[in-house]
C-alpha cells in the first residue's frame, strides 16, 4: 500500500495504526458502559484509587453527613426516635455510598502516610478523648449555651422532638412567674422553643439515650474525630509530619480543651469544617460527586451554629481565585471537575 493510498483512505490508516486504550481521564461523560455502582468498588485498589486510610474517612464523612441531615429533620418533624434515625441514616448513607465513593479518586501518585504516623495521631485523639471526658463539664441548669444544648439534648431523646412543655405545677402561671428562660421561648402553641440551632442537641440527643450522663461524653467523642480531620487534611495539603503535628499541637491548645469539655456547638461545626475541607481537595481528580459531599459538609455547619457560614466565605473566594487563574492558563482540567470538562 503506498502513501497516496494510505492518506486517500483515513479507514485504512486508523487500521493499521494501533490504537491505546482510553485512560479513565481522557473518558468523556456519557460514552462507554457504565459501571455499576457498589460499596465494594469503593475499597478498589487499583492504580489511581484512593489509600485505605483515605477510604475509610470518606465512609466516615459520609455517615457523618446522612445522620447529620436526616437526625435534623426527623428531630424538626417530632419523630426523632431510635428507629427512624438508625433506618434513614442508613438509607441515605448507603445510597450516598453507592454513588460517590465509587468515583472517588485520590492523587497520581497516591499520597500515602506513614504507617506509624497514622497510629500515633489515633492515639493521640483517643488520649485526648479519654483525659477530657474524665474532666467533661456537668451543665445541668440552663444558665450558659452549654446548659441549654443539654437540657435541648435531654428532652430530644426522651420525646423525639423540640417543643418543650410549659412548666406543670403549683407555680405555674402564679404572679411574676414566667414560663419561659434562658435559651427557651414561649411559642403560640403554649409550649417552649429551644434557641440556636439544633445539630448539637441532635448528636447529644444520642448520647442520652445510652444514659442521661452518657451525652456529656459527645463533644469529647467529636472533637476526637475532628484530630483526626486535622491531619487527614495536613496530609492532603502538605505532609502527613506536618498534619501529625497539627493535630498534636491542636489537641494540647488551650481553646480546643476548653470546648471539648462541655457541650458547646464549636465540636460539631469544626468537624464538620474540617471534614468538608478534606473532601473539597479530592473534587478535581473525582469530579461534582465528591463536591457534593464537601458542599454538604461545609454547608452543614449552619445546622450546628448560626454563625457557621463564616468561614465559609474565604473558602468560597479561594475557590472562585482558583477557578478564575486556571481558566486565564486555559487549565480547564484545573478549572473544571473531572465530569465537566468541556
Amino acid at each position: 500500500m503506498t502513501a497516496e493510498t494510505a492518506s486517500a483512505d483515513p479507514g485504512d490508516a486508523q487500521l493499521l495504526q494501533p490504537t491505546a486504550p482510553r485512560t479513565d481521564a481522557a473518558r468523556m461523560p456519557g460514552r462507554g458502559p457504565a459501571p455499576t455502582p457498589s460499596v465494594s468498588a469503593a475499597f478498589d485498589s487499583s492504580p489511581g484509587r484512593t489509600p485505605g486510610f483515605e477510604r475509610v474517612l470518606w465512609l466516615a464523612v459520609v455517615g457523618l453527613i446522612s445522620f447529620s441531615v436526616v437526625g435534623t429533620i426527623l428531630a424538626m418533624c417530632g419523630w426523632f426516635h431510635p428507629v427512624p434515625v438508625v433506618v434513614g441514616s442508613l438509607a441515605i448513607a448507603t445510597l450516598a455510598s453507592t454513588r460517590v465513593l465509587p468515583a472517588v479518586r485520590g492523587d497520581d501518585p497516591p499520597i500515602r502516610a506513614h504507617w506509624l504516623l497514622t497510629v500515633c495521631v489515633l492515639a493521640v485523639a483517643v488520649a485526648s478523648g479519654l483525659w477530657n471526658g474524665a474532666h467533661h463539664g456537668e451543665h445541668l441548669v440552663a444558665e450558659r449555651d452549654p446548659g441549654v444544648y443539654i437540657a435541648t439534648g435531654l428532652w430530644l431523646g426522651d420525646h423525639g422532638n423540640l417543643r418543650v412543655s410549659t412548666p406543670v405545677g403549683p407555680f405555674a402561671g402564679a404572679p411574676g412567674v414566667r414560663e419561659a428562660g434562658i435559651g427557651f421561648s414561649p411559642n403560640s402553641s403554649d409550649s417552649l422553643d429551644p434557641q440556636f440551632a439544633h445539630l448539637n442537641a441532635v448528636f447529644l440527643a444520642v448520647g442520652s439515650w445510652f444514659g442521661d450522663t452518657r451525652l456529656l461524653l459527645v463533644p469529647q467523642l467529636l472533637m476526637s474525630a475532628a484530630l483526626v480531620m486535622v491531619y487527614a487534611l495536613g496530609v492532603r495539603l502538605g505532609r502527613p509530619i506536618g498534619g501529625a503535628a497539627g493535630a498534636l499541637a491542636l489537641a494540647v491548645s488551650y481553646p480546643f480543651v476548653y470546648v471539648a469539655r462541655d457541650a458547646y456547638s464549636e465540636p460539631i461545626a469544626l468537624l464538620l469544617l474540617l471534614s468538608g475541607l478534606w473532601a473539597l481537595t479530592f473534587v478535581r481528580r473525582s469530579g461534582v460527586r465528591a463536591g457534593l459531599i464537601a458542599g454538604a459538609l461545609l454547608g452543614a455547619t449552619c445546622m450546628a451554629r448560626i454563625d457557621g457560614y463564616i468561614p465559609l466565605i474565604p473558602i468560597a473566594g479561594i475557590i472562585a481565585l482558583e477557578w478564575q487563574l486556571a481558566r486565564r492558563r486555559g487549565d480547564f482540567r484545573a478549572a473544571f471537575p473531572r465530569d465537566l470538562e468541556p
